[in-house]
């Protein structure tokens, strides 16, 4: 059996071999979809687990199991599969205690949803706030910029496993919405966030107003 407890571990488990000679040892092995089987750890034969560490985020891995006895390993036992968390995954575990957004109360949120809180730095709780200027926490912020409409927002690095994804988009009526943009400038702030100023592709006019929002997705 093998189960996530973090976005970097895995657990591992599995009973003592009860037939044949007993082994001294077992070896624990371990696939991804980058590459076959390595050999990652040997434990004594009184252990039946191990934590496996330093693993990618919303990842999925695979795992087998051989019983050593002197020079000679036993047949691999079934494969077990397990993902690792994403980042976002283990913030609802942390702050909510469940990964199930449907069973987080309003109240918990103060009605805004966990992933928007997640995906702009926010605490689990409390009031929600516009983004000051080259601030690190908040919403969306919109402004004017040499006639065209500018949004800034904080992104989550990608390379995080953030569990994430940010979507910009446009619109002059709040019924169509257009992913065309400019992206301006992205700096990063620490290896977890950047900030990203966006522009709109069309200009802004007296006749029509112009709208921008930030459409956040789940990639877990």
């Amino acid at each position: 059996v093998s189960s996530a407890s973090s976005p970097t571990h895995i657990g591992i488990f599995w009973i003592a071999a009860s037939t044949g000679d007993a082994p001294v040892a077992y070896v624990v092995e371990r696939r991804d979809d980058l590459g076959g089987w390595v050999e990652i750890a040997v434990v004594p034969a009184s252990q039946t687990y191990y934590n496996d560490t330093g693993l990618m985020p919303s990842f999925i891995y695979l795992y087998r199991i051989r019983a050593r006895n002197g020079s000679v390993d036993s047949e691999p036992t079934y494969i077990t599969i397990a993902e690792t968390h994403s980042y976002y995954v283990q913030w609802l575990l942390d702050n909510y205690g469940t990964a199930d957004v449907s069973q987080i109360s309003n109240s918990e949120t103060e009605g805004t949803h966990p992933m928007l809180r997640y995906a702009f730095n926010m605490d689990s709780n409390g009031p929600v706030n516009t983004m000051p200027e080259a601030g690190k926490i908040g919403m969306p912020r919109t402004f004017e910029r040499d006639g065209y409409l500018c949004m800034e927002f904080l992104r989550r690095v990608d390379s995080t496993g953030s569990g994430v994804s940010y979507v910009c988009e446009f619109s002059s009526d709040f019924s169509q919405w257009d992913e065309s943009s400019i992206l301006v400038s992205s700096t990063p702030i620490d290896q977890d966030w950047e900030r990203i100023v966006i522009r709109d592709t069309k200009p802004m006019n007296t006749e029509e107003g112009r709208f921008a929002r930030v459409v956040v997705n789940d990639n877990q």
